[in-house]
């Protein structure tokens, strides 16, 4: 009887033995579990922060593009200003250069006239002086003959 129960007691406390083995076993494999589950959390979170700072990146890219874009269209358009504004001021000095050469032709056309007309006007005074010289003549002569006759008339 005695040896039963030892043999019975020895194999309960090996049962026990292997049990406690076991449950450490799976304790330690749930453990390994838990450790690769907080690896693939943390591998997956590190993932996301990175595809967060990509994104990030490439908004800021984006912006920065845009903000490019619309510099240089602003600088284009300042520059096309400018140009307008040259053209504008060149053509402004074109059309005052040309009215001045206008004015100044019909300047000297007004001259030209004028010196023509004082020209028929000293022309026409000369005629008119002649023409009454030759009539101061004409009467000396009517007068001459007039006193000759007379004194022929006398004698």
């Amino acid at each position: 009887m005695c040896v039963c129960v030892c043999v019975c007691v020895c194999e309960e406390e090996e049962e026990e033995e292997e049990e406690e083995e076991e449950e450490e076993e799976e304790e330690e494999e749930e453990g390994e579990e838990g450790e690769e589950e907080e690896e693939e959390e943390e591998e997956e979170e590190e993932e996301e922060e990175e595809e967060e700072e990509e994104e990030e990146e490439e908004e800021e890219e984006e912006e920065e593009e845009v903000e490019e874009e619309e510099e240089e269209e602003e600088e284009e358009e300042e520059e096309e200003e400018e140009e307008e504004e040259e053209e504008e001021e060149e053509e402004e000095e074109e059309e005052e250069e040309e009215e001045e050469e206008e004015e100044e032709e019909v300047e000297e056309v007004e001259e030209e006239e004028e010196e023509e007309e004082e020209e028929e006007e000293e022309e026409e005074e000369e005629e008119e002086e002649e023409e009454e010289e030759e009539e101061e003549e004409e009467e000396e002569e009517e007068e001459e003959e007039e006193e000759e006759e007379e004194e022929e008339e006398v004698k």
